[in-house]
């Protein structure tokens, strides 16, 4: 398979961190990343890229301004020295392990800093006495102090565990998030809880009440782009998975 990222301009993104996430419980990391790339428009925040495939989705939406929004764009936030990556629409089974190759060798090529990805994790995993309301994966050394692991028992799959393993392959430092979801709609206030781990470790300062606010909208955006894919069920049916 042919995967490319093509870039809109010539940028420095040596030293950045990249965000990511794909579609999974609680839709956590497509809605965290629309919403964190439109609080931060407004101190420049802008497209630079595209990933192109053989077999990209046949799909794409307009925004408000009447431009049409691709399958997989690349936004840089030089403020907060991050680079947004939206998966809008899945990736093909058939191509996820090139896709995740190009990935991390665009990130190593660049000289990137690390990578962090957005999940969900089933809310009725949750203990009783949990404090944190997320759990993560940290891998190569990335700068997480005191994080609260997933249990060893559960699975993580689909495109977030096919990135993970390139990550691990390429020793590329990352931290996967997984606040806790409702894993039988999209999940704003998870997606919430994302975006405010995301505040403490980068410092970014995003607000995220007019997440909640916007929540019908949003769920319903996003409960259109799984129809349209023929997804069934965003979660699968096995209880031992993290996406």
């Amino acid at each position: 398979m042919v995967i490319t990222i093509e870039l809109f301009e010539s940028v420095n993104l040596e030293g950045k961190y990249l965000i990511t996430g794909f579609h999974g419980i609680g839709v956590v990391g497509y809605i965290a990343i629309k919403y964190m790339i439109e609080q931060t428009r407004q101190t420049g925040t802008r497209k630079i890229g595209i990933v192109v495939s053989n077999l990209m989705p046949p799909f794409i939406s307009i925004n408000d301004k009447g431009e049409a929004m691709l399958p997989f764009e690349l936004y840089l936030d030089e403020k907060n020295n991050l680079v947004y990556f939206v998966i809008r629409f899945q990736p093909h089974p058939d191509e996820m392990r090139d896709f995740t190759k190009e990935i991390v060798s665009f990130m190593i090529a660049n000289k990137m800093k690390g990578l962090v990805l957005l999940g969900g994790l089933d809310q009725t995993f949750k203990p009783e006495d949990d404090e944190k309301g997320f759990r993560c994966v940290v891998m190569n050394g990335f700068p997480f102090e005191n994080p609260p692991l997933i249990d060893p028992n559960l699975l993580i799959s689909g495109g977030i565990a096919m990135l993970l393993i390139e990550l691990q392959l390429r020793k590329v430092p990352s931290l996967t998030i997984f606040p806790y979801a409702d894993r039988d709609r999209p999940d704003m206030k998870a997606a919430s809880k994302a975006i405010k781990i995301l505040n403490d470790i980068f410092n970014t300062g995003i607000q995220t009440e007019k997440l909640l606010e916007e929540a019908k909208d949003l769920e319903k955006e996003a409960n259109q782009i799984l129809k349209q894919q023929g997804k069934e069920n965003v979660n699968g049916e096995n209880n031992n998975i993290y996406m």
